[in-house]
């Protein structure tokens, strides 16, 4: 069955095994997700990151983020990336809705690395979670926490739902697949796919929500190293502080 988790660990300052416990609302306050799409198997986790600054990459982070581009490229080579049956899980589920040729958003990362041996340079928030979604084939997205209602639902999309892509001012279409939904019925991520642009983080923004979605090809100690990753980078490269503040698995 569904298992959620309403503690937290925070990053660099404490081990993964240590945990805060904040109470139960902790992790709905955040995120819901409907009983059908965990019951497909969809698994997600959501880190809050405080206090974070947004800046170009530094030599560091730069460097770090080319030597893993390097590795990735090198071992994604010679192996099919459709293939793989993780990437190719997510494919599965969104043929369950009907959309086809629609790759995820790992894939599409491990696509541009695999050619150019980088990632691309998006500031520090984005490398960092880019650098996790490569090496763990989870998908993740960054949300300005200033500019988010909560809680979120991750659910099938209602005809009454409003998806703005990122980097775009006009709806568009996505009924019948499902979304990352505001309780106004704003569209914040389009599966894990793309996400939307009202909640997109920029140079202004302080407090992130990252949501991390694996699949049922991710055991649940996957997603949780993915989290604890992705803290351990935003504090190191963002400042700030970052936790875990909800960890669901799927159904089985």
């Amino acid at each position: 069955m569904a298992t959620t988790v309403a503690t937290c660990f925070r990053g660099s300052s404490h081990s993964r095994s240590d945990l805060c416990h904040n109470g139960a609302e902790r992790s709905f306050w955040m995120l819901n997700v409907s009983p059908d799409l965990l019951r497909l198997g969809l698994s997600t986790a959501v880190v809050l990151a405080r206090d974070v600054t947004n800046s170009p990459a530094n030599a560091v982070l730069a460097d770090y983020r080319r030597s893993v581009g390097r590795h990735l490229s090198a071992h994604w080579k010679n192996r099919s990336l459709s293939s793989d049956p993780t990437l190719h899980e997510y494919e599965r589920i969104h043929r369950l809705f009907d959309v086809a040729n629609e790759p995820s958003a790992p894939e599409k990362l491990l696509r541009y690395v695999r050619r150019h041996q980088d990632f691309t340079a998006a500031g520090t928030v984005v490398d960092c979670y880019n650098i996790v979604s490569a090496k763990t084939l989870l998908s993740i997205g960054a949300h300005d926490l200033a500019k988010l209602k909560t809680p979120i639902t991750l659910r099938p999309v209602e005809s009454t739902d409003v998806f703005i892509p990122l980097g775009e001012s006009e709806p568009k279409s996505c009924s019948g697949e499902y979304a990352y939904v505001d309780p106004d019925g704003r569209i914040i991520c389009r599966m894990e796919v793309l996400q939307g642009d009202f909640t997109k983080v920029d140079a202004t923004s302080h407090d992130i929500a990252f949501f991390l979605q694996g699949n049922r090809e991710i055991p649940p100690q996957d997603l949780l190293t993915g989290a604890w990753l992705l803290a351990e980078l935003t504090e190191r490269f963002c400042g700030g502080t970052a936790e875990l503040v909800s960890f669901q698995e799927p159904t089985t």
